[in-house]
């Protein structure tokens, strides 16, 4: 990925991380900005914010991403931070059933929320630990589908398609933009969720 001018900027997004306690919002970030992986984070005691660049089809894009840890995904603080957000990424731990059915509870008061056009990714973390797998593929698949949302399963421990979520989802953040449109353009055909299976890296796209 080529460097952006900090001088030339073309384009903003602002990107907002939330999710149960636990489900690895920070580490995400934390691999996505090039910090090494500590197993020893503590859970985020308020809103984080980290910066990324990229440079796409010749334009300067910059993230602005902003982790909300459970205890602020209230429904005035989501309100709040929610405003003018171009994408919302749920996260949520793969070995932790209580964690998917906590977005349940989040999309109630968060769905009004969420502006139109904004995409909206559903990510299952923690890849690294299938073998503690306790939420298949085909559960985030349909969780994903119940509230519109593209599906991408990760491993921050392991930096597992961390980088391809975030760019392809500012490709599509930008492509947005440039059409003025609340609909879907390229990513059903591009977006694909990664899985690791008997050591084997294995893709699917999504239909």
């Amino acid at each position: 990925m080529e460097e952006v001018d900090s001088q030339k900027l073309d384009y903003l997004f602002k990107v907002l991380l939330v999710g149960n306690s636990g489900a690895g919002k920070t580490s995400i970030i934390y691999r996505l900005v090039g910090s090494n992986f500590n197993e020893d984070l503590s859970p985020t005691k308020g809103i984080d914010f980290r910066t990324k660049d990229y440079l796409i089809d010749l334009k300067s894009v910059k993230l602005h991403i902003w982790e909300l840890p459970r205890a602020e995904n209230s429904k005035s603080v989501t309100s709040i931070y929610m405003k003018n957000c171009s994408c919302v990424i749920v996260v949520y731990d793969i070995t932790d059933k209580e964690s998917l059915e906590w977005i349940d509870q989040w999309f109630l008061y968060a769905s009004p929320q969420i502006p139109e056009g904004c995409v909206k990714i559903l990510c299952g973390n923690k890849l690294d630990l299938l073998n503690e797998r306790a939420i298949t593929t085909e559960e985030g698949i349909s969780k994903a589908d119940q509230y519109n949302m593209y599906y991408y399963e990760t491993s921050a421990l392991e930096g597992v398609d961390i980088d391809d979520m975030f760019e392809i989802t500012t490709k599509e953040m930008k492509i947005r933009k440039d059409n003025d449109t609340l609909k879907t353009t390229f990513v059903k055909d591009s977006f694909y969720l990664r899985y690791n299976k008997s050591l084997k890296i294995k893709k699917k796209k999504w239909c």
